[in-house]
């Protein structure tokens, strides 16, 4: 290939660095040649710009054949080609120093020619990134001839292409070396899908481990809560994307600058002001040192505290309906009593053929069997563990066996821990989605697990390690011994259960939102967890659509609805505002975009339920009171505190009903609590708005269902509140504001995790598969918003005020 279009760039303004050239010498100040070393610097910047010629070529052209297998170049549409040389004269001086005997001379200016030509290879790349522009193109890394996955043969296909030997003079060696040597050819991919990178070159597919151009790695010093640690800095990625990695900062918008969640505080060194940090942060926090991880791009080592939401204790609602279920496990255990006549030339496994049916046998069972006969005094009774389809466990005692409940909810989890003979619920680990530092909705979390294969894996293994943790804290405060666990159901949204199961979600977030499976899927655990701690077969439960999963099943399945003549609501109010009408004739869902408002994401102030965060508010005299959680000092507002505070603004005539802040002194926000020894909490109009929007929502989808279903309010018997923030939620606050309907007020009750109470159903009562299918049957999903009454009713539904 030739190009015919070349850009010609001879403007190179660049002024020796004195210091670098030392370091790049390794020359510093009190070794012995450093004096010397200062006065051939002086000299030779004096006749350096009389020895070179600096010149650069480019050329913006289509991606040929050649260079298809190169990474990252071979997935562009477009390729630069580019060169850069210092002329003949320079070598001519270095050689001649040499020969002359002045080695530090002849040292010096040949690390000074390398340091300029890398130098311009940088203003070359500035100038290629503004050609590139008018196309809409963004820049790989620069790829070199020799550099890991590009041989030095392609050396001479760009010197041929950019025809180098009539424009710049230059020359090739059979061995593909430059002449003259201090000239440089490499090359860029250009398309539009390419993020602006930070820097023009990378070593990291460098094999050139001792060159001395090779940039040292940037270590930040990470404090966290009570511990401290070490993380190396990727120059290729915002602060924010290698420290999820390491530690638990939240970034609800996913690092893109808008919800200035992930803020740290630089205690040593330098990170530069940008643009976010100023929308986002203060004055008086900038200048102490506050900087938000996402738009952070370290430029040396540097010291930084994160404040972590996990340093506090989270209130994460484990409560449920629970009922006296009828105790038909899908893991039994039952007991023969072994035939006196044993007779010989039979087989052991004949004598419990009768009781098993056709079932199979592990080979862990018949381990255990053989072992019981090879007792001395074989015992007259055995216990079978089983499952409908294998017999997994023969033992000559009876032993207690456990099942595990899992709810994946996209802000928090919960493991449970049930004995499956008593039907006892015997304790349970909530904890704080590990998730969530890498977006606060399913949204959000689709497009970073979208964006390329190791961050699916990396969220696939935040949520395994959150499930791992959880059951072995349960199995060690229990004091349970893991292989006594031998089945495992987990619910959640269709979202989290496919970073579950560590499978592509992306089309789950795009018209018309397909999943990959809403199946019930069965699998054994080392297939799941990737290691083989416990022998369990995993049960995922079916979901009804891309936003109504497998956690509103369970939740319909825990308060009887499928059950019952009379017609009932449920509501999950969270980020996707789930919710379902109907009773055992037939059932009608929808799922309405609330966004994260009501878990405090989007809310300047806002935070999860931990300790210190503010969950009612109310106005006495002329002035906020409020009450946290664990009575300690308030660092921001949770779920139910928003609602509260726009409740308590609407009554008192702070806001009206368009959520429109009267007063113009405070429109800038109004301060919650602003004592010296807590964080300074206000509401802003923003605030405000981000609530119209969710409460909106919310109303809208009741409405909807509540017509489409055909039926009113006062043929409604009850209202089902689910979630961790729906329970505890002020249903008064919630009423005030026009989120709740005025008419169902009176029969609404919260259940807490009906999720986790569903799975609990399930896993200790087989027959409850049948109801769950029934359920999937008679359920009929309706999509919002292709509703023809959506747009006007969420536009009524802005305004607050009960209605």
């Amino acid at each position: 290939m030739i190009i015919k279009m070349i850009n010609f760039v001879n403007d190179f303004n660049i002024e020796l660095d004195r210091e670098k050239i030392f370091k790049l010498m390794k020359c510093h100040v009190g070794s012995g040649a450093y004096i010397e070393a200062c006065k051939v610097f002086n000299k030779l910047q004096n006749e350096f710009s009389g020895l070179i010629d600096p010149k650069g070529i480019f050329s913006l052209t289509e991606r040929s054949d050649p260079f298809g297998s190169i990474e990252p170049v071979n997935r562009s549409k477009k390729i630069v080609l580019a060169a850069v040389t210092l002329g003949a004269s320079l070598e001519d001086r270095i050689q001649g120093l040499f020969a002359e005997g002045e080695y530090l001379e002849g040292m010096m200016l040949d690390v000074i020619a390398d340091e300029y030509l890398f130098n311009m290879s940088n203003l070359m790349y500035e100038e290629i990134v503004r050609a590139c522009q008018p196309f809409g193109l963004k820049l790989s890394c620069r790829v070199t001839p020799g550099d890991a996955g590009m041989p030095m043969a392609f050396q001479r296909v760009i010197f041929d292409a950019i025809r180098a030997d009539l424009n710049l003079a230059l020359d090739i060696t059979n061995y593909y070396m430059l002449k003259p040597v201090k000239s440089m050819m490499y090359l860029y991919g250009a398309d539009e899908e390419f993020s602006n990178i930070q820097r023009n070159q990378s070593c990291e597919n460098c094999e050139n481990s001792t060159c001395t151009y090779r940039e040292e790695p940037i270590i930040v010093i990470v404090e966290e809560g009570s511990r401290s640690f070490e993380v190396v800095y990727n120059p290729k990625e915002s602060l924010l994307h290698t420290l999820v990695k390491k530690a638990d900062l939240v970034s609800p918008c996913g690092g893109h600058g808008t919800c200035g969640k992930c803020k740290i505080l630089l205690l040593e060194g330098e990170i530069e002001i940008t643009e976010s940090d100023y929308k986002k942060l203060s004055d008086e926090e900038i200048l102490a040192g506050y900087r938000l991880a996402c738009s952070a791009f370290p430029s040396q080592n540097c010291k930084i505290r994160i404040l972590s939401e996990a340093d506090r204790k989270s209130l994460i609602i484990t409560d449920f309906i629970e009922k006296r279920n009828e105790l038909h496990p899908w893991i039994e255990t039952i007991s023969i009593v072994l035939p006196e006549n044993r007779r010989s030339g039979t087989s052991a496994v004949q004598w419990v053929k009768d009781v098993t049916s056709e079932r199979k046998f592990s080979l862990k069972s018949l381990w255990s069997l053989s072992e019981i006969l090879e007792a001395n005094n074989p015992p007259e009774t055995l216990f079978l563990s089983m499952s409908e389809e294998e017999v997994f466990d023969i033992s000559d005692r009876f032993k207690d066996k456990f099942g595990i409940v899992v709810d994946i909810g996209t802000t928090t989890v919960v493991v449970g821990l049930v004995n499956l003979q008593t039907g006892e619920l015997c304790d349970r680990h909530p904890v704080l989605n590990s998730q969530k530092k890498y977006g606060a909705d399913v949204i959000t979390r689709i497009q970073y697990a979208s964006q390329k294969l190791p961050n699916l894996l990396e969220l696939n293994a935040a949520i395994l390690n959150d499930i791992l943790d959880g059951i072995e804290y349960l199995c060690q405060t229990c004091n349970i011994d893991p292989s006594s666990i031998h089945d495992i159901v987990v619910a959640g949204n269709t979202t989290m259960l496919h970073l579950f199961m560590g499978i592509h979600c992306k089309t789950i977030g795009v018209s018309p939102f397909l999943s990959v499976s809403l199946y019930k899927h069965v699998f054994n655990f080392g297939e799941v967890f990737k290691r083989d701690l416990i022998q369990s077969r995993v049960s995922i439960m079916p979901g009804i659509a891309a936003y109504v999963g497998s956690d509103i099943v369970m939740g319909v399945l825990n308060c009887n609805m499928d059950l019952k003549d009379e017609i009932a609501l449920l509501i999950d109010i969270g980020t996707n505002g789930e919710m379902v009408i109907g009773n055992k004739s037939r059932l009608m869902c929808l799922a309405t975009a609330a966004g994260p408002a009501f878990e405090g994401a989007n809310i300047s102030c806002g935070t999860g339920c931990v300790d210190g965060a503010i969950n009612a508010i109310y106005i006495e005299g002329d002035t906020f009171k409020f009450t946290t959680i664990g009575n300690n000092s308030p660092v921001g507002i949770c779920g139910s505190g928003v609602i509260d505070m726009v409740y308590s603004s609407l009554s008192y005539g702070i806001i009206d009903e368009t959520g429109h802040i009267e007063n113009a002194e405070l429109k800038e926000g109004i301060m919650i609590s602003d004592s010296p020894e807590s964080t300074k909490i206000s509401f802003s109009q923003k605030d405000f708005r981000e609530v119209q929007l969710a409460k909106s929502a919310i109303r809208t989808g009741i409405d909807i269902l509540i017509s489409r279903f055909g039926c009113s309010y006062g043929d409604i018997k009850r209202v089902y509140i689910a979630g961790g923030f729906g329970s505890k939620m002020d249903i008064k606050s919630a009423v005030g504001i026009g989120m709740i309907p005025q008419a169902l007020e009176g029969i609404v009750v919260s259940i807490g995790n009906s999720a986790l109470g569903g799975a609990i159903d399930y896993i200790l009562d087989k027959n409850n598969d049948d109801r769950v299918n029934r359920i999937l049957h008679i359920t009929e999903y309706v999509d919002i918003s292709k509703d023809k009454n959506f747009n006007d009713l969420f536009i009524d539904n802005l305004t607050f005020g009960s209605k």
